[in-house]
């Protein structure tokens, strides 16, 4: 595989991992979604380099059937059909980047991170240093594989079903420390638009 897939014309950049998966090293940013769609949906505007939010699972995946949304329009773009969102589990296994404690900072503890709230500080923004906003991606501290702002910033949309909602998973600015845990997931309905929430891209299996 490609130590790093640069999408042509939509500057995103997916990032190999150990098994064989890729995944976005950014949150998709205000300016890649409307790169790709022509759209501006995102509360926080203003901003090309914010992550996207305001956005549903339905309007990013064409509600499951990908004949429609951005997932679509950038595999017709790119040519890249494995291109889509995580799994919940594929999700955490990225941000983890093989640390057990909540927090990826590979630096403590021999690489297996730490779960006091000062690391989270480094790695994200959540509600006692975002002011109550959204920020550029990739300002903090990656994980060990490179990813940026999965503790924080915006939740991310998932695949993975749990009855009629889809996992979200990674926190977001205004949650406490204890929401942006690598192990942390909510559920939300697919349909929902709100200013916390955004997306991150995954390919299985590997990009070619």
């Amino acid at each position: 595989g490609v130590a790093g897939h640069v999408l042509s014309r939509i500057p995103i950049v997916l990032r190999e991992l150990p098994d064989g998966s890729y995944a976005g090293i950014y949150e998709v940013t205000q300016q890649q979604y409307q790169n790709v769609t022509g759209e501006t949906p995102s509360h926080f505007s203003g901003n090309p380099m914010r992550p996207v939010e305001t956005v549903s699972w339905n309007t990013i995946t064409g509600s499951g059937g990908y004949g429609s949304g951005f997932i679509a329009n950038l595999r017709s773009k790119t040519g890249l059909a494995a291109l889509d969102l995580p799994t919940s589990e594929g999700w955490e296994y990225a941000c983890r980047a093989g640390a057990t404690n909540d927090f990826n900072d590979y630096t403590q503890n021999k690489g297996q991170g730490a779960s006091d709230e000062t690391t989270l500080g480094n790695l994200g923004w959540y509600y006692s240093n975002s002011g109550s906003r959204t920020h550029d991606a990739g300002e903090k501290q990656p994980n060990a594989w490179g990813l940026y702002d999965t503790h924080g910033n915006v939740y991310e949309w998932t695949v993975t079903v749990s009855g009629s909602y889809r996992v979200i998973r990674g926190g977001h600015w205004i949650n406490c420390a204890g929401y942006c845990r690598s192990a942390s997931r909510g559920r939300i309905s697919p349909g929902n638009r709100i200013n916390n929430l955004g997306f991150r891209l995954a390919a299985w299996p590997a990009v070619r």
